[in-house]
């Protein structure tokens, strides 16, 4: 096997293309040219990175699982099982995103569970292994397919959570989502 193919490295490759090819939504000097001409393939991926996820309709903004710091771990688990999710926004009751507990922190409470139960809180649990709020990557609806792919190319992470200007859960994208609509009819 020479190179393990992934959303990342597929929307990667992407993002790259169009960066080093200079790919901007700016009108071509039309003076030349005849009053009615065909967009270049460039022109319209320009204009598709220029569009937002809210044209685009691109993530998830109904029926968003959420948990607080104050659930127990043994319920979270119970709903990324059920709901067969990966990760669940940690929310206040305003409803604002202050963190992000995922698959990927079992291990660490699996390391933990000598001495903790499966009683402790999300916030407890957090607690023993990073930062809190350390790893929540946001993005607005208002935000341009570039800008997404941007933050997905710098911070690694396979989820950003959508927020309105006062930081209120409103959505989610994932990596999936967006190869999704690419990929789509």
């Amino acid at each position: 096997v020479l190179h393990v193919m992934t959303h990342s490295s597929v929307l990667r490759f992407v993002h790259n293309h169009v960066r080093q090819n200079g790919y901007s939504s700016k009108p071509r000097d039309m003076s030349d040219n005849v009053a009615l001409v065909a967009p270049r393939s460039d022109d319209i991926l320009a204009a598709l990175f220029d569009m937002t996820l809210g044209q685009l309709e691109i993530g998830t903004f109904r029926g968003i699982e959420t948990t607080t710091y104050d659930t127990r771990i043994v319920d979270v688990l119970q709903a990324l099982a059920s709901r067969r999710i990966s990760a669940l926004p940690v929310v206040s009751k305003e409803g604002v995103v202050l963190d992000v507990y995922s698959r990927s922190d079992l291990p660490h409470l699996s390391q933990s569970l000598r001495s903790l139960s499966l009683d402790i809180t999300v916030h407890e649990a957090l607690n023993h292994h990073h930062l809190i709020g350390a790893k929540v990557e946001t993005c607005r609806r208002i935000d341009t397919l570039r800008q997404i792919f941007e933050k997905f190319d710098s911070t690694g992470k396979h989820r950003l959570y959508c927020v309105n200007d006062s930081g209120v859960l409103e959505g989610v994208v994932t990596l999936s989502d967006v190869m999704g609509y690419f990929l789509s009819d």
